[in-house]
């Protein structure tokens, strides 16, 4: 009973994330034409994931219990310039200013350079999914056990962008 009453409330988290992601007017951003560099408050973190060093930004919710719910963000293939590096961070900055008892981590893929021009470690890749290999998705699994470890939260939720 108790399982499924958090997978439930993970499940309304992402939910409410999307919905506040959408009204608060942050989208994907390609759909924008984001020209201008937007920095997020974030509190850099740094992981370690199969050997490799991998950036993220927590941003926290206001209201905070021991074991609040991890929500770490993953962005898409970056196709588009600088500037629009870093619209994950925002999508988390924006979660943990609207919901409550979340830690929201926004990682950078491995390859990838953030909005700080700081870059995860690994092999970037042509951008077009062919840098989704075992290793890669292992060092985001190790560096989402990091957070865990760090934050022991209720649960975890992953949200990403499919682009």
């Amino acid at each position: 009973m108790r399982r499924n009453r958090w997978s439930l409330t993970a499940a309304v988290i992402v939910i409410i994330a999307a919905v506040n992601y959408w009204r608060c007017g942050v989208s994907h951003p390609s759909a924008t034409g984001l020209s201008t560099r937007v920095l997020t408050a974030g509190e850099p973190l740094w992981l370690n994931g199969k050997g490799l060093r991998l950036k993220s930004k927590i941003f926290r919710s206001t209201r905070l219990t021991d074991h609040p719910v991890l929500v770490v963000v993953l962005h898409g293939d970056l196709l588009e310039a600088a500037p629009a590096r870093s619209y994950h961070y925002l999508f988390a900055e924006k979660a943990a200013q609207k919901i409550d008892n979340v830690i929201v981590a926004g990682l950078v893929r491995p390859g990838y350079t953030d909005e700080d021009g700081d870059r995860s470690g690994g092999t970037l890749g042509m951008r077009t999914g062919d840098n989704y290999t075992p290793e890669v998705v292992d060092a985001v699994a190790d560096g989402v056990r990091e957070l865990r470890a760090k934050f022991h939260p209720l649960a975890v939720v992953m949200a990403g962008d499919r682009k």
